[in-house]
């Protein structure tokens, strides 16, 4: 069973078509939203690890983000997605 109590509502599913991601301000982080497919959704640090700039301008497909600024790509693996407690390189799920 997964701990939900300590969970904040960052956007509504209404929010995001399949395929998008969102930016949003969440207890004083920016955070990415992607939307996957109807019922799957993650979220990561908004900003780069390389340089100031927001990941959800950058290119989003298949659960692989590409970063506006330098080019560079993160695949979010399938596996990750069911680890409810995983906060693996910035990412939430």
């Amino acid at each position: 069973m997964t701990d939900t109590e300590n969970w904040v509502v960052g956007c509504g599913v209404e929010d995001l078509d399949v395929g998008e991601v969102i930016s949003i301000e969440c207890e004083g982080r920016t955070l990415a939203v992607y939307r996957v497919s109807e019922d799957l959704f993650y979220s990561t640090d908004d900003i780069c690890s390389h340089g100031y700039t927001h990941l959800s301008q950058g290119f989003f497909e298949d659960c692989t983000t590409d970063c506006p600024l330098h080019g560079g790509q993160w695949k979010r693996s399938l596996r990750a997605y069911n680890d409810r407690h995983s906060n693996l390189s910035g990412t939430y799920t």
